[in-house]
């Protein structure tokens, strides 16, 4: 399936200081809240910025990128944020694996936060199957991992995860998307 997922991000004005992905269903809707999250993004107070929306309708209206790659043409990056880490794995930059790992470390077991977030995973990996997603309790947390060959893959219907995208999907189309939801990618 090669079909193009539209995006749709905000570029924060002042001789572009940073884009900010958005995530929502609808973007239109006053009924569906549409989220974003960027947190190098720091704005003074004092100045006044200035979003403009953009939407990137295929994939050559991203900036280029190019996955450096071994012999064989199979490079990976590798995205970072928070607890999170996932390796998107390319073959002549487009898209065939995704190695997703999660490692939450608490203090209180028995939070509702910690439950929540607990149960977050496991519903996640039982979508996905034990072939695909394991969740681990360890004596500090948890730890949940995703190996996914996307060659031939499909993802449930019930799977809902915007950090998981498509086999072929090109390399620049998830480096920026990731960034503009906060990631460091490299």
């Amino acid at each position: 399936d090669s079909s193009f997922v539209e995006y749709i991000f905000i570029n924060i004005e002042s001789s572009l200081i940073g884009y900010i992905k958005l995530i929502g269903k609808d973007y239109d809707s006053t009924t569906q809240r549409v989220t974003f999250y960027n947190p190098k993004l720091k704005f003074n107070q004092t100045h006044t910025y200035y979003g403009k929306l953009v939407t990137l309708k295929d994939e050559s209206a991203y900036p280029s990128y190019t996955v450096s790659s071994d012999e064989s043409s199979i490079g990976s990056v590798t995205c970072k944020r928070n607890t999170r880490e996932i390796e998107y794995v390319f073959e002549n930059n487009y898209l065939i694996s995704i190695n997703d790992t999660v490692k939450e470390k608490v203090k209180n077991y028995t939070s509702t936060k910690y439950l929540e977030l607990l149960k977050e995973y496991q519903t996640k990996a039982d979508i996905l199957g034990s072939e695909y997603a394991s969740v681990n309790e360890e004596e500090e947390g948890f730890t949940y991992l995703s190996k996914i060959d996307l060659r031939g893959y499909t993802y449930p219907d019930k799977f809902t995860d915007t950090n998981y995208y498509k086999e072929n999907t090109l390399a620049k189309v998830i480096v920026y998307s990731q960034i503009g939801k906060g990631y460091d990618c490299e």
